[in-house]
């Protein structure tokens, strides 16, 4: 096999997806228009004239030195019978990038690294374990792969990586009934949703004028938890540009008489649905607001085809004292997994300005 990367239209880009069984949205041409301060265009991996992947491309020129940068969020999407040879696609990739001054390529291919089961996790946290990494796993060929051939991991320190997460929390949602999902939960949830159906939560999707009410959640969210949030206009793009004929995004808003206490992102692709941002204010938490929309976001996936239910990133910790233990305690709480991807990969193409990056980018964030 020997691949050539080349650019592609949006139209082809899309006619590719549609016959995937499944991609992330961070990957169909609409994302770019969430993203306008990043230039954007689309690749195929061509195997002769057979197009066997696509990847959206993000692209960013460094100030002065005009050398650009690629990003390809949880990217490429290849062929199931390709995305694990890495070498020949990634080299494809690095010859196209050489010819148009990029300095480093990050990627994040959605290759499984491990699985970790609901009980396998409470046992290791029973006994004491404090992160993933020190239950036993399987080395994956990927990743030896990838650093053979030069690529640095991004993320491999850390749970989160610098962009998207390396560990993931999924649901198996296909063909459940509302019982089967219950009796998955544990008591705590269970008993929360009694809570919230007791004190009359009102769970609804929302429509595109009522991305106020979740943006003003979200920003109480923000100061409580420490992070900078996002401006009202980056979720109005999100709305507009994701629903379209590759994916669908909703609003979800849980309210008690009329007042709102949580509100939710919900995206889907394909058979998976993610549950993409949250939001809840401090007031009202009494009435599980948060459990009771979650349960309707999965109900609702479930009733849309959507075979798995994913809550988005969460910690590598499993040390209870640690301030991010609780994200992965409220997901574990619904009879999910883990799973852990290869992660995040820098393809530096020229070490000098990548170090300048570097060095620029940990300056920011001090």
């Amino acid at each position: 096999m020997n691949l050539v990367v080349k650019k592609i239209s949006k139209e082809e880009h899309i006619d590719f997806l549609k016959n995937q069984s499944e991609y992330s949205f961070l990957q169909t041409p609409a994302w770019a228009q969430v993203k306008p301060e990043w230039d954007s265009f689309s690749i195929g991996f061509f195997d002769e004239s057979n197009l066997i992947g696509t990847g959206l491309i993000l692209s960013r020129v460094i100030p002065k030195l005009n050398y650009a940068l690629w990003y390809l969020p949880e990217g490429p999407v290849i062929n199931t019978g390709f995305i694990n040879q890495v070498v020949e696609w990634v080299t494809a990739l690095k010859d196209y990038a050489k010819n148009n001054r990029v300095f480093a390529v990050k990627f994040g291919p959605r290759i499984i690294e491990n699985t970790y089961e609901k009980d396998q996790i409470k046992t290791a946290i029973e006994n004491g374990v404090k992160s993933f990494n020190q239950i036993a796993s399987h080395p994956n060929q990927v990743i030896a792969e990838l650093q053979q051939i030069g690529c640095r991991q991004a993320n491999q320190a850390a749970g989160f990586g610098d962009f998207q997460p390396r560990y993931v929390f999924i649901k198996d949602i296909a063909n459940k009934t509302a019982d089967d999902l219950l009796q998955e939960f544990n008591q705590e949830w269970r008993r929360n949703i009694k809570k919230s159906q007791s004190a009359l939560v009102e769970v609804r999707v929302a429509e595109f004028k009522d991305l106020p009410i979740f943006h003003k959640l979200y920003k109480e969210t923000a100061v409580r938890d420490g992070f900078r949030p996002r401006p009202l206009s980056y979720f109005e793009k999100m709305y507009t540009s994701l629903n379209n004929e590759l994916s669908e995004l909703r609003i979800y808003l849980a309210s008690v008489n009329e007042e709102f206490h949580a509100a939710t992102i919900w995206v889907r692709v394909k058979n998976r649905v993610w549950y993409s941002y949250g939001a809840s204010s401090t007031n009202g938490r009494d009435f599980r607001p948060s459990n009771a929309i979650q349960w309707k976001m999965i109900q609702d996936a479930r009733d849309a085809g959507a075979e798995i239910y994913d809550f988005r990133g969460i910690s590598d910790s499993l040390d209870e004292t640690n301030p991010l233990f609780g994200l992965l305690r409220f997901k574990l709480g619904t009879g999910g997994k883990v799973i852990k991807y290869v992660g995040e990969w820098d393809l530096v193409l020229n070490s000098f300005v990548y170090r300048i990056f570097k060095f620029l980018m940990n300056r920011r964030s001090k």
